[in-house]
């Protein structure tokens, strides 16, 4: 039976006016072009460093683009697309009384829904979309609160609250923004940001690009985000330093419960999650798992 909750960590940006769409391109990873009334996309917006300010959904919306971006630093991804818009014909707001709803666990999606990234319109307003980062990640409704409910009753399922779904993120190991990643300081490859479509390598030039496919092409990473849960107990703060024979090997990220994400130097990662490495986080031990879309790749 699919689960549902509302995400009131989120909120909506548009993006309008007749140099919207290039605007974008010229400035975020993802590929704008690709963007349709029925593809939604992932993707971020670097320093010239090629280092993570933030990450978002990018949705055609009502003739331009909205962003479904996290709440709490709105404002700051507001000032930062302002200051590259010069003479852009492009109007950047708010867009109030607009609710994200993400569903998971379902058996069976909708006809056009059956495919990250392939998105619907909604009969009153709004649309869904299959979460374009990873299909076991369900769908994100993006509309007011009556078609989001209206569209729910059509898929049956039980009422959660955001927590649910954080821990189902946890366990599909996708980062939450800046909850795990490091503003002005993490790399997106780091993060496995390309694992999860928000890199589009075969677009033209965007901010921070040259640092990213220098990463890339060069095989530079020395650190990565993993996926752990605690053997007995629960997982300390978000944090905390994760150890092995002594030794800082990273730190936790965020967690629910026993499970969380922690970043930690790749070689000690990998190790600990072929069970030929222990690492512990103060006095919990830890069990490591590559993220679902960083295995699936290592076993191409």
């Amino acid at each position: 039976m699919p689960q549902y909750a509302f995400l009131p960590d989120r909120a909506l940006l548009t993006l309008s006016g007749e140099d919207a769409r290039p605007f974008l391109q010229g400035l975020v990873t993802a590929d704008i072009q690709k963007l349709s009334d029925s593809r939604s996309l992932y993707g971020a917006l670097l320093t010239p460093q090629g280092k993570f300010l933030h990450d978002f959904f990018i949705l055609a919306w009502g003739g331009g683009i909205a962003l479904d971006c996290e709440e709490e630093r709105a404002d700051d991804l507001v000032r930062r697309l302002t200051a590259y818009k010069l003479r852009s014909k492009a109007v950047i707001a708010r867009l109030p009384d607009v609710k994200v709803c993400a569903v998971w666990n379902a058996a069976v999606w909708p006809a056009g829904l059956e495919t990250p990234g392939n998105t619907l319109p909604l009969k009153d307003s709004g649309l869904v979309m299959r979460d374009p980062r990873l299909a076991e990640a369900g769908l994100r409704i993006v509309a007011g609160e009556v078609s989001a409910r209206a569209f729910l009753a059509t898929l049956g399922g039980m009422e959660s609250d955001a927590a649910a779904y954080d821990e189902h993120r946890l366990s599909l190991g996708l980062p939450d923004g800046s909850r795990d990643i490091e503003v002005e300081r993490g790399l997106p490859l780091e993060y496995g940001l390309d694992l999860v479509g928000a890199v589009d390598f075969g677009k033209g030039c965007y901010v921070g690009q040259e640092v990213t496919a220098r990463t890339r092409f060069r095989a530079q990473l020395r650190k990565a985000l993993f996926t752990v849960q605690a053997e007995t107990g629960m997982l300390p703060a978000a944090g905390t330093p994760v150890v092995q024979n002594g030794a800082e090997v990273g730190e936790l990220r965020s967690g629910r419960g026993r499970i969380g994400l922690a970043f930690l130097r790749l070689e000690e990662g990998r190790r600990a999650a072929q069970g030929q490495e222990s690492l512990t986080a103060g006095t919990v031990r830890l069990q490591v798992a590559l993220p679902r879309r960083a295995a699936a790749s290592d076993e191409k």
